[in-house]
């Protein structure tokens, strides 16, 4: 009687530490989704301010540059895959969202299998998640430059705030300008 419970007690302690397995490899993949789609729209975010700073400004992009809309898509998902590969993780996919969202979905699979225990076909599981991450403008166009070389005048949050490329310091905080979160 002793040895069946004994036994009972060391299967089920065995199948938690499996589930406990699965459930960590599980949140390491979702780190990873994370921190990838992250990386993917904070490239996106550096790239608008790069551009708002750039010699060949086009000003009638410029409101579209001020709502987040024109970045490209490879640098953010080489940024992605960076971010992934640091995490243990291989990205999968990565793609833009769809208007009128800025940002990226990140698919992501983890390296590292759930390893072997007492519930078959586990040893070579690996977990997968995704995350999608935006860039949420914070300003609007207070008036129109009339060249490029011209300071930029925003509202950001109710408080003006120019840009001037003249100035050392041109550009304020991204986190200014911009809102990088995640959206799931």
């Amino acid at each position: 009687m002793y040895i069946v419970v004994v036994g009972g007690l060391l299967f089920l302690a065995f199948a938690y530490f499996a589930v406990g397995q699965a459930v960590a490899n599980r949140s390491d993949a979702q780190g990873a989704a994370d921190a990838a789609a992250l990386a993917a729209a904070g490239a996106a975010r550096s790239h608008i301010a790069d551009e708002l700073l750039g010699d060949d400004l086009d000003l009638e992009e410029l409101e579209e540059l001020i709502e987040g809309q024109l970045f490209p898509t490879a640098d953010g998902c080489a940024e992605a895959d960076i971010f992934a590969n640091k995490n243990g993780a291989d990205a999968q996919s990565c793609t833009r969202l769809a208007l009128p969202q800025q940002g990226f979905e990140v698919d992501v699979k983890v390296r590292r299998s759930v390893g072997s225990s007492i519930i078959p076909g586990t040893e070579g599981k690996r977990s997968s998640a995704s995350a999608e991450a935006v860039i949420e403008p914070k300003c609007t166009l207070k008036t129109e430059p009339a060249d490029a070389s011209d300071p930029i005048e925003l509202t950001c949050d109710g408080e003006d705030l120019v840009i001037d490329p003249e100035e050392d310091d041109p550009l304020p905080r991204l986190g200014d300008l911009f809102t990088v979160r995640l959206t799931n």
